[in-house]
């Protein structure tokens, strides 16, 4: 029996690579260049897909932008990593600093617009209706539990905001270490959709899953061997798991 259930957010519960393009694309183009195209380009938009599983973190979204305008493109997590080491500290927190302005400021004034952007995966949203009552089905996202609040509410989906755990200075697993410390877990699943993410330790009881159906999961395609102890998950099985954890 599994004590508790941990989920990222964007890239396993919820679609929002429109969100996230539409927002990076205005904190890039508007208020970090100061330009403002008239239209965006087909190539350009599947140009930022094709590098959406190397994001991490919000500010990557813009250092794609950069990569896009200036002409580059990676193939690799290592070639983008290189690329954000290159652009350093202090352009990336500025990329961070515009991004959520943006968000905030779409927030406030165009939430209709905003919030639609974020679809839920297949049936999880049902899934979620019914496991939202359990206090040990928890969130763990670099997305802001504001937002995530937001974006749940408007499915319908009816989430505690202290079941949001945001990292902050310590990496997912120190963060579910630290819940399953405080709310004495034995055993836990984590499900990411980004394969640095899921270093689960031996010995803590946490179990770690590969979103298939997500960005970053299909980065080195389906058949690459996967690090021991980390196994993928498809779709419909994690909304049977979520479900098991319903009312």
């Amino acid at each position: 029996m599994i004590d508790a259930l941990f989920l990222d957010f964007d890239g396993v519960i919820c679609d929002s690579v429109n969100e996230c393009f539409v927002s990076s694309w205005i904190a890039f183009h508007d208020r970090y260049r100061g330009d403002k195209p008239q239209a965006v380009g087909l190539e350009y938009y599947a140009q930022f897909r094709r590098m959406r599983p190397f994001i991490r973190t919000g500010q990557d979204f813009l250092l794609v932008h950069e990569l896009i305008c200036e002409g580059l493109s990676v193939g690799t997590q290592i070639e983008f990593d290189a690329a954000a080491d290159r652009a350093g500290q202090e352009k990336l927190a500025t990329f961070d600093s515009l991004l959520y302005a943006v968000r905030e400021d779409l927030v406030a004034g165009e939430l209709e617009f905003w919030l639609p952007l974020h679809k839920p995966y297949g049936s999880l949203a049902g899934s979620l209706r019914a496991a939202a009552p359990n206090p040990n089905v928890w969130i763990v996202s670099t997305k802001r539990s504001e937002f995530i609040e937001r974006i749940l509410h408007y499915w319908e989906i009816n989430w505690e905001a202290s079941r949001i755990a945001l990292p902050i200075r310590m990496t997912k697993i120190d963060t579910i270490k630290s819940i399953m410390r405080l709310h004495d877990y034995s055993t836990g699943i984590f499900v990411d959709d980004q394969r640095d993410h899921l270093r689960c330790e031996p010995g803590i009881g946490l179990e770690c899953r590969l979103a298939e159906w997500a960005h970053g999961a299909g980065r080195a395609g389906a058949s690459a061997v996967l690090r021991p102890g980390l196994e993928r998950i498809g779709l419909e099985e994690l909304s049977e798991l979520v479900s098991s954890f319903g009312s």
